[in-house]
């Protein structure tokens, strides 16, 4: 009787760490990144609060309406980890943005992404407002083919 209830109980054991272990998710292997390692963002990055959380995603699913937020480029962030992409935590308001990435449709790891979309240094504005005047100019400049008369 005895050993019947201690084989019951080394199995319940071993089914609850089985579970435990396997239910785990696969999450990527994100370094987080410390106050001494503070990140800038390179680019905008569009989330949609709600009223549990912010997310945002690399496919920019998010709704202009109620709830949209921009994170503007230059803010200092931190990365960490996150099961179904990376966190993005604002160090300017303390904000958690839950991130959804998928490495088979992006064609690169979240690793990869994120040295894309962060850097160790603030961009320089002038360098991007010069560029996006440069190619307005260009676009401004072309000539369309437009019959006369219509």
């Amino acid at each position: 009787m005895f050993s019947r209830h201690l084989v019951s109980i080394i199995f319940a054991c071993l089914f609850i760490l089985i579970i435990s272990v396997g239910c785990g998710g696969s999450s990527p292997k994100i370094n987080p990144t410390s106050q001494e390692n503070t990140l800038f963002l390179q680019n905008n990055i569009h989330a949609q609060a709600g009223s549990r959380d912010t997310k945002a995603s690399y496919a920019n699913w998010t709704d202009p309406g109620a709830g949209h937020i921009i994170i503007p480029v230059n803010t200092p962030v931190e990365i960490g980890g996150y099961r179904r992409g990376f966190t993005i935590k604002n160090l300017n308001d303390g904000r958690f943005i839950y991130f959804e990435y998928n490495s088979k449709n992006m064609g690169m790891s979240a690793e990869q992404y994120i040295s894309l979309i962060t850097s160790s240094k603030k961009s320089k504005l002038e360098r991007i407002i010069r560029n996006r005047s440069k190619r307005y100019q260009q676009r401004k400049s072309f000539s369309w083919n437009v019959k006369k008369g219509r």
